[in-house]
């Protein structure tokens, strides 16, 4: 029994179960527009920020690659670098929410409520401390 793999074998049973809009352009359009009409979501703001969110995210994974394994140093510029592909991140982060209509500030706040019990609680006492706060500072002296 051989070892071998044939990759032309592989490469067939790949492309003969990918989906169609995967494989040819005239599916692929029309599946796209097909989106653009039974959906409220703009349609190529989404694959813009999909696309660049994955980019963007490669960006910053080859930077910190680089540190970790590659001995590039972790100084000021590479922080700065770093930063500026954060930014970027963010840029395409705030693309996909308002492609699929949604307020930014709610989807973080999904993700910290939904994602862990603990979170609830604090999020729930720093509320709680700020309104009495702003309570305390909006009352006048006697």
């Amino acid at each position: 029994m051989s070892n071998q793999i044939d990759l032309n074998k592989y490469a067939d049973f790949v492309f003969a179960i990918a989906s169609m809009p995967s494989r040819d352009l005239t599916s692929f359009m029309d599946h796209i527009d097909q989106l653009d009409q039974d959906t409220n979501v703009n349609i190529p703001l989404l694959l813009t920020a999909a696309m660049g969110l994955g980019s963007e995210g490669g960006e910053f994974q080859e930077i910190v690659k680089k540190i970790f394994f590659q001995g590039k140093p972790l100084n000021e510029e590479n922080i700065y670098h770093m930063k500026r592909e954060l930014g970027d991140i963010a840029w395409y982060w705030a693309n996909a929410c308002n492609a699929l209509g949604l307020d930014p500030n709610e989807v973080l706040a999904e993700m910290c409520i939904s994602w862990n019990p603990a979170i609830q609680a604090a999020s729930l006492m720093l509320t709680t401390a700020r309104t009495a706060k702003k309570a305390t500072s909006n009352a006048r002296p006697l």
